[in-house]
């Protein structure tokens, strides 16, 4: 730190110079210095901002300065006079608590406060300006890396979805291959771990057994790969290769006794939209990102199947017959343990479809471009398109060749792999029934045997009972309100192709819409009452009394209700759709503040230096890690920005996934309004966690650099949240009274109707 400070204040002596050899350039163009310039003016020294002169501005900092100068000027004197008096009493330059420091911070703070010629501004306030630009040049440039990828069809904000429609060719290879991958790997899972166990067992075993093979090498049985794999490079294209073995490393016999499976990779340069510009780096960088990704499903897929091979070979997975086999589930119940199946094609299908291929998409392109001219600034508006997910996917064509694979062990025959018979020998396949002792055949093969049943018979996956039990909620009393509400709640938690913000601001707009209608029936229904009760030329009839009684006794309530449905509709279609962008443009206000804020104090921390103190460098050390925050705030603020849209992703998806299972085992069948409730919870609910996930905008630079000693600062935007919800609330209660007005007019009128008639004596007589 005390580096930087050194650097800090040299830079401040030469900053013209060092002005012309920026590290990070910020175009001219760059909103936040046309803003900043907007504030300070259009320079500062030799620090271009833009925007229009402010010579005022500039005059106060300028008097300002000659203030702090003054005083500059005075503790100067005073270390002087004291350094003076100290030499003559004790004999020693500046006495004995006095270092060459002193001066020297004398010297070089009072250089830092002359002002720089024609703005006023002093050489200390244009080295931080300096500073914060080279901070808004870092943002940009990772801006403008995230718009690049978007503009080519990948958004660092958006995750690759499964393609809607579960046909599409790319989704059922991936699915195909995986599922066949997961009934190998647990093969070869459950093949590691009966070796294992049977070498453990002979290495304890009598003297025969404890110096065989299978006791030398058994126990080590295990998965790994070669190193490195083998490249093979030409101009057009690039191929990886290697082998994961399920074995002994180093030992021919046992190298892959449990299976082999060759990975391979070749990427072609004509695959790129735009050849011309994909050089041999970026062939060979491809090639070898999609050989790591299936290397690393193929890992994680086997670490994922090992758990529930030791469950099979320990015959604790379920349910077993007679013969202590695993049988078949009766019913819709799953396997126990359940799940590793489809996790497995899961994991296989996820991390390669990943793997999509860069594209020129012409509908993103202008938003690329605006938000490439206005810089870091504009990112809180781009939060939709940071999300956008192409309706087209486009892969390469290496994602579909699946690992190749041999020797995996395997047991088919019921007759022969379902009951212990010692002297069967032919029921193991491979080169497994070679590197055990026969007498132990049958227990491994037993074991396959449980593994392919379970793989036949496991169909449970994770999110297939996500909305079953609330699409059953609704019971005899069943209105339209909640028909329609129910169907649309369970149409927006179950859509997994959309961001979860789209899809629930679609949700919302449909709840509006949905309200809206049922209030309009409820007027016109009204209205047909007041207009029948007003025509007829008798008196009011029974049937009619009984229909004018019930739509009294519903309209109001139900009205209201709609109301309420609406004030949740417009918080899921409007508020929460605008969270990211309100709280990423308060956070920029933060900033702002903490630029002025440094500007002003920029003399008083040149006026710290100066202080008599027995550090090197004085009192600007809390100083300098502010301006640190400040430099470093912009590029925290996207960190913040799109680990906040994944964050929001990943709650979400929890929140669909637990929070409706709770709501199934809530009686609700009785309530008319029961779902009006769920929404109303599940709305406030996701639009606390909302406020929680985008705090991390402005959290994150607040926090950051207290790991290295620094104090955390607080520019919390819940306060402006608060007030934005408070009004829109306002105006959605000013909608309902609105909407209840209508309907008890409605209701009046309907009466004074019925009353008229039932007092004017001439029909009454009819």
């Amino acid at each position: 730190m005390r580096i930087l400070a050194i650097l800090i204040i040299l830079t401040s002596i030469l900053l013209p110079s060092s002005a012309m050899a920026a590290p990070f350039s910020v175009s001219p163009l760059d909103k936040s210095r046309e803003l900043l310039g907007s504030i300070f003016g259009n320079n500062m020294g030799s620090v271009y901002l833009g925007g229009a002169p402010n010579p005022a501005l500039s005059r106060m900092f300028e008097l300002f300065n000659v203030v702090v100068i003054t005083i500059g000027t005075i503790i100067v004197t005073h270390i002087g006079v004291i350094s003076t008096i100290n030499t003559a009493q004790e004999g020693k330059t500046m006495g004995r608590k006095g270092n060459f420091w002193i001066p020297l911070r004398a010297t070089l703070g009072m250089l830092l406060i002359v002002p720089t010629p024609s703005s006023g501004y002093s050489i200390v306030q244009t080295t931080v300006m300096w500073l914060i630009l080279q901070g808004v040049g870092a943002a940009d440039q990772i801006w403008n890396g995230i718009l690049a990828d978007l503009g080519s069809g990948l958004a660092v904000a958006a995750a690759i979805q499964k393609p809607k429609d579960d046909l599409h060719p790319v989704f059922m290879s991936l699915a195909n291959e995986g599922d066949i991958l997961t009934r190998n790997l647990l093969r070869s899972a459950v093949c590691m771990v009966t070796v294992k166990n049977i070498g453990t067992r002979y290495a304890r075993g009598s003297s025969d057994y404890r110096h065989s093979d299978i006791a030398r090498y058994g126990p080590s049985v295990n998965k790994y790969m070669i190193d490195e794999p083998d490249i093979h490079v030409s101009p057009e294209q690039v191929s990886y290769s290697g082998n994961m073995y399920i074995g002994v490393r180093g030992v021919e016999s046992y190298a892959d006794i449990c299976g082999k499976y060759f990975i391979s990779t070749t990427v072609n340069r004509e695959e790129w939209e735009q050849p011309e510009y994909v050089n041999q780096s970026i062939l060979q960088k491809k090639a070898y990102e999609i050989f790591r990704t299936k290397k690393d499903a193929l890992e994680i897929m086997f670490a994922g199947l090992v758990p529930l091979a030791e469950q099979i070979v320990a015959e604790t997975a379920l349910p077993r017959g007679a013969n202590g086999r695993l049988r078949k589930r009766v019913g819709p119940e799953s396997m126990q343990p359940p799940g590793y199946k489809n996790h497995g094609v899961k994991i296989y299908t996820e991390y390669l479809m990943k793997l999509v291929k860069p594209q020129y998409v012409n509908d993103i392109q202008e938003i690329v471009r605006v938000g490439q001219r206005n810089g870091w600034i504009s990112a809180g508006s781009f939060y939709f398109a940071l999300n956008h997910v192409p309706d087209k996917l486009k892969f390469f064509d290496d994602v579909m060749v699946a690992p190749l694979y041999s020797d995996i062990p395997s047991c088919n025959d019921p007759d022969d792999c379902t009951t212990h018979y010692p002297e069967h020998s032919t029921e193991l396949s491979g080169k497994l029934r070679n590197a055990i002792p026969m007498s132990e055949h049958t227990f491994v093969a037993t074991k396959l045997w449980d593994a392919e049943v379970y793989l036949e018979y496991d169909n449970r996956t994770v999110d297939e009972t996500i909305v079953r039990e609330l699409k059953r909620q609704p019971g005899a009393k069943e209105s339209a309100l909640q028909r329609d509400v129910t169907t649309l709640f369970s149409k927006a938690i179950a859509e997994k192709n959309l961001d979860p913000m789209i899809a629930q601001g679609m949700f919302g707009a449909q709840l509006m819409k949905e309200s809206e209608d049922l209030w309009k029936n409820e007027l016109h229904a009204q209205q047909a009452l007041v207009s029948r009760a007003s025509d007829s030329s008798t008196a009011i009839s029974q049937e009619l009394r009984e229909l004018i009684n019930a739509a009294t006794n519903k309209g109001a309530t139900f009205l209201t209700v709609y109301g309420i449905i609406w004030i949740c509709g417009a918080t899921m279609a409007i508020y929460i759709p605008l969270i990211p962008y309100m709280m990423f443009t308060v956070a920029v206000l933060g900033w702002f503040l903490l630029v002025i804020e440094a500007i002003v104090a920029a003399p008083i921390l040149a006026l710290s230096f100066i202080l008599p103190t027995g550090e090197e460098l004085g009192k600007i050390m809390q100083g300098l890690m502010l301006l640190l925050n400040i430099v470093l705030r912009p590029t925290l603020m996207l960190f913040g920005f799109v680990l906040a849209s994944r964050l929001y992703k990943a709650i979400v998806q929890l929140v669909n996934f637990s929070m409706l299972g709770n709501f199934s085992n809530i009686s609700m069948h009785e309530s008319l309004f029961a779902s009006v409730a769920v929404i109303c919870l599940y709305v406030m609910f996701i639009m606390a966690l909302s406020n929680k996930c985008f705090a991390l905008i402005y959290a994150l630079p607040d926090k950051v650099l207290r790991w290295m000693g620094g104090q955390a600062e607080h520019t919390d935007a819940s306060q402006e949240l608060q007030q934005a919800k408070g009004v829109m609330t306002k105006g959605g209660e000013t909608v309902n009274k609105i909407s209840t007005g209508f309907a008890e007019t409605g209701f009046d009128r309907l009466h004074k109707a019925v009353k008229h008639k039932d007092d004017d004596p001439a029909r009454r007589g009819r």
